[in-house]
C-alpha cells in the first residue's frame, strides 16, 4: 500500500507558529505586507485579504512547494524524510533554548539540532529557494536537492558568534513570527537595498542574526568582531568568513535572562516586519504594527542604544585555544577559527587593535545601557562583571574624568 502524498507544505512549521499563540488562543493574527493578486478566471480575480485570523495549519504554507515529480510519479519524500527529522529535533532544541537558564545536560545535542533547524529554515522559504535558484542557476527540483546539501552553510558562523537569549516576560508586546524567521540585521543594509530575493549579508562583521524562539524569547547572535568593535564599517567582511568548517563554542558564555523593555521588543518586531517577504503573524493584532506611535523607528538607527548587543563585560577576550589528544597530537585555533596553517593565524596586530577597541566599547556600552536590565552567563565569575560595570559608572564623570 502506497503512502498518501501530502500537498500542503509549510515553509514555517506549524509547531513553530504555535509558539507565538497568545495564551488560550488557537489562531494567529496575520497581515499581508504585499497582498497577492489571485486570478481565478477572467471574471473572478481579486487581491487576498490584507488581514485575517487563521490557525497555524493554514498559515505560511504553499501547495506542493517541496513536491518532486519524476515523469508521472510524484513524491513528498523531501517534506517527510528531510524536513520531518529537522523539524522534530528542531522543535525540542527551540524549546530547550527558550527555557535556557545556563548550560545543562543535553546542551551540545540541542545546539547542534537548533543550528540545523535554523539553517534549513533560512533556505526553505519561498525567498530562500528563489535565492538558491538565482545563485545556482538551477531549476526548482535541483534547488530542492541543493538545499539538503547547503542548509548547514551558516553553522560555522553561528557557532563562533556570541549568543544572547533576550526576554519579553514583563512586556505587553510579545515577539511576532514572519515568513523569514531567521533574520539578518545590518544597520546599513536595509531590506530592499537590492532586488528580490536580495543578497546574503551574513558574511559582514556588522550583521546580527535575529531568531525569535517564541512569544517571550529571542535569540540574537553577534559576530565576535563586531562585539570587539561596534564602530566597524557595516560592509567590512567578517574575519575568516567561511562555511562547513570546524568551530568551537563556549556554552558558558551564552548570555540569558535580560528583560527587554516594551519599546525594545517593538524594535525587534520592526526588524522582523521589515525583513519579511510577504507575511507576518502574531498572537495579538496590535503587535503587528510596531511602528505605530514610534515615528523615530528607522532601520539604520534602531540599535543606536546598543540594545541588540550582548554585554561586552561578559564576553571573554580569547586569543586562541590549544588542545591535545591522548596520543600526543595537538592543535590550536584563534578567535576567528584560523589554524596555524592560515597566513593570518594569531594576528597580533589585529589582536592588539581589537583589545583596545573592546575595552573602549565596554565603557561606552555601560554608559549607553545605564539603568537598563542586564543578562547573565553560566560563568562561575559572572557576578564580577556587574561589580566592574557598577564601579565604572560610579566613578564616571560626564566631563571626561573620573571622580
Amino acid at each position: 500500500m502506497t503512502s498518501r502524498v501530502s500537498h500542503d507544505h509549510h515553509y514555517v512549521p506549524e509547531w513553530y507558529q504555535r509558539r507565538f499563540l497568545a495564551n488560550g488562543a488557537t489562531e494567529l493574527h496575520r497581515i499581508a505586507l504585499k497582498p497577492r493578486y489571485i486570478e481565478m478566471s477572467i471574471e473572478h480575480s481579486y487581491y487576498e485579504k490584507d488581514y485575517l485570523r487563521r490557525s497555524p495549519s493554514r498559515l505560511f504554507c504553499i501547495e506542493d512547494l517541496y513536491l518532486l515529480r519524476f515523469g508521472p510519479q510524484e513524491t513528498d519524500a523531501l517534506e517527510k524524510w528531510f524536513f520531518g527529522p529537522v523539524d522534530r529535533f528542531g522543535c525540542k532544541a527551540v524549546e530547550f533554548f527558550a527555557n535556557f537558564n545556563g548550560p545543562a545536560k543535553g546542551i551540545q545535542e540541542a545546539s547542534r539540532n537548533l543550528l540545523r533547524y535554523m539553517g534549513a529554515q533560512r533556505f526553505r522559504t519561498p525567498r530562500g529557494l528563489d535565492w538558491l535558484g538565482g545563485q545556482s542557476k538551477r531549476e526548482r527540483r535541483a534547488v530542492l536537492f541543493l538545499l539538503t546539501h547547503l542548509f548547514r552553510a551558516h553553522e560555522t558562523m553561528w557557532t563562533e558568534g556570541i549568543w544572547e537569549i533576550v526576554c519579553a516576560d514583563n512586556c505587553l508586546t510579545k515577539f511576532i513570527v514572519s515568513d523569514s524567521p531567521v533574520t539578518f540585521y545590518n544597520t546599513h543594509m536595509p531590506p530592499g537595498l537590492t532586488p528580490y530575493p536580495g543578497t546574503e549579508e551574513w558574511d559582514k562583521a556588522a550583521t546580527r542574526t535575529v531568531f525569535p524562539l517564541g512569544l517571550d524569547r529571542c535569540l540574537i547572535i553577534t559576530h565576535v568582531q563586531f562585539v570587539r568593535n561596534p564602530h566597524i564599517k557595516a560592509d567590512v567582511a567578517r574575519s575568516n568568513a567561511r562555511s562547513f568548517a570546524p568551530a568551537l563554542a563556549n556554552f558558558n558564555q551564552i548570555q540569558f535572562g535580560r528583560q527587554l523593555e516594551d519599546i525594545e521588543v517593538k524594535k525587534v518586531n520592526f526588524i522582523l516586519k521589515r525583513a519579511a517577504t510577504r507575511y507576518i503573524a502574531a498572537g495579538k493584532k496590535e503587535w503587528l504594527y510596531p511602528e505605530q506611535g514610534n515615528r523615530t523607528f528607522g532601520w539604520a538607527k534602531l540599535d543606536d542604544d546598543w540594545f541588540l548587543l550582548p554585554d561586552p563585560w561578559r564576553v571573554g577576550f580569547r586569543s586562541k585555544i590549544l588542545w591535545g589528544t591522548q596520543d600526543g597530537r595537538s592543535w590550536s585555533m584563534d578567535a576567528y577559527g584560523r589554524d596555524p596553517l592560515h597566513p593570518d593565524y594569531d594576528d597580533r596586530e589585529q589582536h592588539d587593535r581589537e583589545w583596545i577597541s573592546q575595552q573602549n566599547m565596554k565603557y561606552e556600552w555601560a554608559l549607553k545601557r545605564r539603568g537598563k536590565a542586564r543578562g547573565r552567563t553560566g560563568e562561575f565569575k559572572d557576578g564580577v562583571a556587574d561589580k566592574l560595570i557598577d564601579k565604572f559608572l560610579a566613578s564616571y564623570d560626564p566631563r571626561g574624568s573620573k571622580r
